[in-house]
């Protein structure tokens, strides 16, 4: 958020898409938990962070054009080079204000990924990032949307152990779909303490 000054008592989730059939559910998640705002009467801010595969996948307009920042690894690149070794002034940032990570939708490869801790593209570094011990701890919420056999398979079910053995929130509905926008932003609204 290189461009935007973060104002005080602002509130900031940060959702990650990966490509799959729930990306299209994107735009509704991120107007969901800005919703979040209402409840608590401070505002909640949505950046979204997007793997090529979700780019693809989409099929509306920038969410920067509907109020949300928007980031891809196009600005990772451009901040990486010879001369370049920092992360991009945005990334910083996110990480430092951000209360709240959603990977939304996690697809079946990027959740091979981060449970095997690989971070080759701006979503997944932001995952091994994401301070997630100590009193900088802030709540990663993993919303699967895999397929019912990939859902099946043992390797899948030991990627899922693993996140939620690092003390991560796992959140699938039914077979390995992605839960229903409601459902996630309810329960991001719990994990946060925002609906009261």
């Amino acid at each position: 958020m290189d461009d935007v000054a973060i104002q005080e008592g602002e509130r900031w989730i940060v959702v990650a898409a990966c490509g799959s059939d729930s990306v299209r559910h994107l735009r509704e998640l991120c107007e969901h938990l800005r919703g979040l705002g209402r409840l608590g009467h401070r505002p909640v801010n949505v950046a979204v962070v997007c793997t090529k595969s979700a780019l693809q996948s989409l099929n509306w307009p920038p969410v920067s054009a509907r109020g949300f920042k928007f980031y891809t690894d196009d600005e990772l690149l451009k901040s990486m080079g010879p001369d370049k070794l920092n992360f991009p002034p945005f990334f910083g940032t996110l990480w430092n204000q951000a209360a709240c990570l959603v990977v939304a939708p996690l697809s079946a490869n990027t959740m091979a990924k981060v449970s095997n801790g690989m971070c080759d593209n701006l979503l997944t570094s932001f995952v091994k990032s994401w301070p997630c011990e100590g009193e900088l701890r802030r709540p990663i919420i993993f919303c699967p949307d895999v397929g019912e056999g990939m859902w099946a398979h043992p390797v899948t079910q030991q990627q899922v152990d693993t996140l939620q053995e690092w003390g991560f929130v796992v959140k699938p509905q039914g077979s390995g779909l992605m839960a229903d926008v409601e459902i996630i932003a309810r329960l991001v609204g719990q994990v946060m303490g925002w609906n009261d």
